[in-house]
């Protein structure tokens, strides 16, 4: 586990660091104020196998340690805080909003749901973690549990959850007009118009059904007693399509400007930005469009990890990373692991509205910038980017 910051000649330079067989796999990582957090996950036994319990811990780096006028080591130990969750937690998202701090598990490797409490947050009075309402896409029998893991939006006091999107019925058109495609006479039978009437009343009833059944969740933490929400129609495509659960992966960004509050996100597959705005306060959101990103290296085509920091106004950088090496080689009873890389590449732009009526925008990229740094032999996990912060 290391933090790695202040770039000089494209080399990554670390500047705090921990290791170790007690520190977990799979953790989560977030910002509560100057501290960058790592939590929950599953530790790494003395045989390299993963604990089936997933950890309580959390391990902090403090980042106004480095601006201490007294005397400072070049890298800082990322220390345990002495409060630990009530419950372990696979992956938690973790947030701070309203000046208090939140963590939500995910779905677990072992368990076949989070054992509860899984939704927790920080009581500063008492500086332990107490349990808020339980998240529905947690319970096994749930028909989005089996679609995690989760996507994430944060904004303003709301954390919205759902699973990776799966585009439900399309936007069902009147009936007129299916009546207009379907037949290219003007003098077509009762008889058919009849049939055509019925078959767009199924299409509309099987379409509820649809998005009925695969739901967005929301938790306002300024009304915590209402618990989670379920947002039947927060997605929508430009077109007036329903997706029925987040049309991307991970955690987006959220920004509030100009009255706009947008959201960027990644799309893998087409290796694009993603841009929706978001309204009606903030359970509605509308896909504007997707970005195409040209002109990356070769080996960033298939990133394993995207990040998105807000820089300043309306300066946005996509972080890109990709972790590659050569198969190790086998002695008598154990594998030796060839030095890997991890690279990372830097993806800044500007946008601007151009017409908040038509929703009109234009985005101008900056250069790129790749950075890497080398694993050890002995490196036999595989390195991931937990998160990155402009602290």
């Amino acid at each position: 586990m290391g933090l790695k910051a202040t770039w000089a000649n494209n080399q990554l330079q670390q500047v705090a660091y921990d290791q170790g067989f007690h520190l977990p796999a799979f953790a989560g990582c977030g910002v509560f104020g100057s501290q960058i957090v790592f939590a929950g996950g599953n530790r790494i036994q003395d045989n390299g196998s993963l604990e089936r319990n997933c950890s309580k811990d959390l391990y902090v780096f403090d980042t106004r340690e480095r601006d201490s006028p007294e005397p400072q080591p070049e890298v800082f130990k990322i220390k345990k805080k002495e409060a630990s969750f009530r419950q372990g937690k696979h992956r938690p998202l973790l947030v701070e909003l309203n000046g208090k701090r939140y963590s939500l598990s995910g779905k677990p490797i072992f368990e076949p749901a989070p054992a509860n409490p899984a939704f927790e947050v920080f009581d500063p009075v008492n500086s332990n973690w107490t349990p808020l309402a339980e998240p529905p896409f947690l319970v096994l029998d749930n028909p989005d549990f089996k679609f995690a893991p989760f996507s994430y939006i944060v904004s303003g006091t709301k954390i919205i959850v759902s699973s990776r999107g799966i585009i439900g019925a399309s936007g069902c058109k009147s009936e007129d007009e299916s009546s207009d495609e379907s037949s290219e006479s003007e003098d077509e039978d009762e008889a058919l118009e009849e049939f055509l009437d019925q078959a767009m009343q199924e299409s509309q009833e099987q379409a509820i059904q649809e998005h009925a059944d695969n739901h967005v969740f929301c938790f306002d933490v300024a009304q915590p007693h209402i618990g989670w929400r379920k947002l039947s129609s927060c997605f929508v495509t430009k077109n007036g399509t329903i997706i029925a659960r987040t049309p991307f992966h991970g955690r987006a960004l959220t920004l509030d400007l100009d009255n706009l509050k947008l959201v960027f996100t990644y799309a893998f597959d087409e290796n694009a930005i993603q841009l929706f705005l978001m309204f009606y306060f903030e359970e509605k959101v509308v896909e504007l469009g997707k970005l195409s990103i040209e002109h990356l290296p070769p080996e960033f085509t298939e990133p394993t990890e995207y990040s998105f920091i807000h820089l300043r106004d309306h300066t946005v950088c996509l972080i890109l990373s990709r972790f590659t090496r050569s198969r190790g080689r086998e002695n008598d009873h154990y594998t030796v692991y060839e030095p890997g890389t991890q690279k990372i590449v830097l993806v800044p732009f500007t946008f601007t509205c151009l017409d908040d009526w038509w929703w009109i925008f234009s985005f101008q990229f900056m250069s790129t910038k790749v950075l890497e740094y080398q694993t050890k032999e002995d490196c036999d996990k595989h390195p991931e980017v937990l998160g990155c912060f402009v602290l």
